[in-house]
Formats: C-alpha cells, sequence, structure tokens
C-alpha cells in the first residue's frame, strides 16, 4: 500500500510548527530568520541553482549569509515540502541542483509575508518615536513624560 502525501494545508501546518523557532524568537514574537522568506521569495520568481541563489542574496544586499547556512536552509526547505529541486544539465559543466518553490513553499511564504508586515509596523512606530525625539534636547530625569498610552495621545502630543 503506497503511503498518501499530505494536502498542502497539512504540509503548511507541519512546517510551521518545525520553523517555529525560526519565525519567532521565543520570547517577543518577532521574526528573527529573515533567510527563510528570502529564499522562498527568490524561488517565487526564478528556479535556481545554489550558486545562482548565493549571488542574488548578494545583489539584494544580504551578502552576510554563510553559503553552508543557505545550503542547509535549502535542504531542511525541501525536507519539509516548501521547495523541490531536479539536476540541470547545463551547456559546459557539470549538472545543477535547481531550486523551485511548491505549492506549499507558496502558502508558507503568504504566511511570512504577513508577519513581516506586521513586523515593520513595529519597527515603523518604533523609527516615528526616535525621529520624533531625536530632534529634541535630552531631558533630565525629572521631566520625561510618560509615554503615550495610544496613537492618538501620541498624535496630540505631537501638536
Amino acid at each position: 500500500m503506497r503511503p498518501q502525501t499530505p494536502s498542502t494545508e497539512a504540509r503548511v501546518k507541519v512546517s510551521m510548527d518545525s520553523e517555529r523557532s525560526s519565525f519567532h524568537s521565543a520570547t517577543d514574537g518577532m521574526p528573527n530568520d529573515f533567510l527563510t522568506p528570502w529564499l522562498l521569495l527568490l524561488l517565487r520568481n526564478w528556479s535556481m541553482h545554489g550558486y545562482q541563489i548565493l549571488q542574488t542574496l548578494r545583489v539584494f544586499g544580504l551578502a552576510t549569509f554563510d553559503p553552508t547556512t543557505v545550503y542547509r536552509t535549502l535542504r531542511r526547505l525541501e525536507k519539509d515540502g516548501l521547495i523541490s529541486s531536479g539536476w540541470q544539465m547545463g551547456d559546459s559543466g557539470p549538472a545543477k541542483r535547481v531550486y523551485t518553490l511548491t505549492e506549499a513553499g507558496q502558502e508558507f511564504l503568504r504566511t511570512w509575508a504577513s508577519a513581516l508586515e506586521r513586523y515593520q509596523g513595529i519597527l515603523d512606530r518604533f523609527f516615528e518615536v526616535y525621529t520624533e525625539q531625536s530632534g529634541q534636547h535630552r531631558r533630565s530625569h525629572n521631566e520625561v513624560s510618560s509615554p503615550p498610552s495610544s496613537p492618538g495621545e501620541r498624535d496630540a502630543r505631537s501638536r
């Protein structure tokens, strides 16, 4: 009897469970692994072999990723069913493993995009407050007002 292939929804849930530690840090729910969404995004747009992926990451300003980490992450994503790979013969040289995004990977990328959008909102608020206060002189401990309790109160204070 041949084992059944899990549905896309089941594979995404399993992948999300196994990725929980990289998707969110343990204490604050913030994304702490930006390699996974970048790999999924690149493979959504192009089928690529490993070296092309490394070069494209560099073009996007992500040269800090160690090649070993990138290849290890690609293997994990393939094992989780989020990407697939196959060997492709080139005009010259040896065959290259080419990676593509699966349907489950597309769903997981949507989840990542949603989380990163929320995270971007948190960063935007940080820089709002930072910029708001960077032009002000340094206050003494007694002069520091309490932070606004709502965005509306913050807007009212800045007027």
